[in-house]
């Protein structure tokens, strides 16, 4: 006796596709004509209430998103493929909260968001949402042809080119028309991964993007560097920047973050460069660890460097930023991987967050503005907790929180603080022509940055650590140090 045939729909994924509009019509043309064995669509859910009870591509659209526990028990759908490129990282988080109130996995296409200009399909294979997608907000804008002048027929140097901002720095300007882009970096792994993307490595084969092995901090080799290719125009990204590691080593902070910038400074300025722009951080307000006290020391040698008038110095603040390098999102995601504990400083700890290219885009912007001697700093919208995270990366990895993965809290490690800042009281904000980036404007200076520098050099070539703070809280006053031991700070850094 033959055994019975069963019907594809039988064995595929009873679906409802989350959104009625481009992105779910592309979604779904591709499902009917290349994944009818994977997924079987029972339905559509959307928000805008002249849809309902329409078909769509042969689909009847059941409700809006609310409905979806409603509309799970009468179709008996047991997952949902979210495809809505609009949505916010707030409204994802309703939808992925409504899927799971209604017992349904979910997923999202990759670059959905993308569906709207044409340029994906769901060739790739869904993947489960990403606790970045969560947090994604609206697009940034990005006034590309005010950019495109700036940067277009210029010489690009970018320090930290290979690290998180400066490759995206890379990414971002490498169409722009630009004569070169000079990626210095120290770490020759990091350059080589980046130079064998296909993008990159086309403007490597071209000739407009050129590696170089390099470190800040040898002022002679970088001389060299920029006497040989002159650039106009250098984004610094380079810096020393792990919290617990620098309140251990501080003679590498200053060294890196405050002598390293005042290399390049220097070097613009001896070389040419039109404009200079320093990547700061939220750490350099009020700062309580030595790495953001380094950076702000930074911000105020950029800003003495932008009066002298040779050079259009200007620093960009802003706060974490998804997927960098040691970012508690990665942490989180290998602590999950290997079922736990994931650990949190404390329960009330909360961070500013942004999306790499957000960060990249918004600095390129603020260069753009040509004006000199500002501290720009980006729009982070409202802080997050660091639970919150937690928890959100456990339950999308697929596990409850407390219960099949354990959340350990640890308590604050040496130089860490409650929650971050971006503004000092005594700064005056105020708006730009974007939306998304402020100017801050103080009469906090430097004056006496020459000595102190050369005084820094003799600290940290004889290792004095306790002339290093002393200093550093000189030209930081608000500065707050962390006098905890040495070996204690060893066992806190992790």
């Amino acid at each position: 006796m033959k055994s019975a045939i069963v019907p594809k729909s039988a064995v595929a994924k009873k679906t409802l596709i989350i959104g009625a509009g481009v992105g779910g019509q592309r979604v779904i043309r591709e499902i009917q004509a290349r994944f009818r064995n994977k997924y079987h669509i029972v339905g559509i859910l959307d928000d805008d209430p002249t849809k309902k009870g329409r078909e769509i591509l042969g689909v009847p659209v059941l409700g809006p998103i609310d409905e979806i526990k409603t509309v799970v028990k009468e179709t008996g759908a047991e997952h949902a493929i979210i495809a809505i490129p609009s949505a916010t990282g707030k409204e994802l988080s309703r939808i992925v909260n409504l899927c799971e109130e209604a017992g349904i996995d979910y997923n999202i296409v990759p670059g959905v968001y993308d569906f709207i200009s044409g340029r994906a399909v769901v060739s790739s294979p869904i993947r489960k949402v990403s606790f970045e997608d969560l947090i994604k907000r609206k697009p940034v804008h990005m006034d590309i042809e005010e950019i495109r002048s700036f940067i277009s027929g210029k010489r690009v140097a970018i320090t930290g080119g290979a690290g998180t901002i400066g490759s995206e720095i890379v990414r971002s300007i490498i169409e722009l028309e630009t004569e070169l882009i000079l990626v210095i970096d120290v770490n020759e792994n990091s350059l080589m991964e980046l130079l064998w993307e296909p993008k990159i490595r086309s403007g490597v084969k071209k000739g407009v993007v050129i590696p170089m092995i390099a470190d800040i901090r040898n002022m002679r080799r970088m001389s060299r560097i920029f006497s040989e290719f002159n650039p106009h125009i250098v984004y610094h990204a380079a810096a020393r920047k792990h919290v617990p590691l620098m309140e251990l080593f501080p003679e590498e902070a200053v060294e890196t973050n405050v002598i390293g910038t005042y290399n390049m400074l220097g070097i613009s300025e001896e070389s040419g460069v039109e404009t200079f722009v320093l990547i700061s951080t939220d750490k350099a307000v009020n700062p309580t660890n030595v790495m953001g006290a380094t950076k702000r020391m930074a911000e105020l040698l950029a800003k003495e460097y932008s009066l002298r008038g040779n050079v259009n110095s200007i620093s960009v603040r802003f706060g974490n930023v998804l997927g960098s390098a040691g970012s508690v999102i990665n942490l989180f995601r290998k602590q999950i991987e290997r079922g736990g504990p994931v650990t949190v400083t404390d329960p009330e700890i909360k961070r500013f967050f942004m999306s790499i290219s957000e960060a990249a885009r918004l600095v390129i912007q603020c260069s753009a503005f040509r004006e000199n001697g500002h501290t720009y700093v980006l729009e982070m919208g409202e802080q997050i907790k660091i639970l919150d995270i937690a928890e959100r990366m456990i339950k999308l990895a697929g596990f409850e929180p407390y219960e099949d993965i354990e959340i350990k809290f640890i308590g604050l490690r040496p130089g860490e603080k409650m929650y971050e800042e971006l503004y000092y009281p005594y700064e005056e904000k105020k708006s730009t022509k974007h939306p998304y980036i402020f100017k801050v404007l103080s009469d906090r200076r430097w004056p006496n940055y020459i000595e102190d520098i050369k005084a820094l050099r003799k600290y940290v070539d004889d290792m004095d650590i306790p002339a290093i703070i002393n200093k550093i809280k000189e030209v930081v006053p608000e500065f707050k140090y962390d006098n905890t031991k040495f070996e204690k700070r060893v066992r806190c850094i992790v």
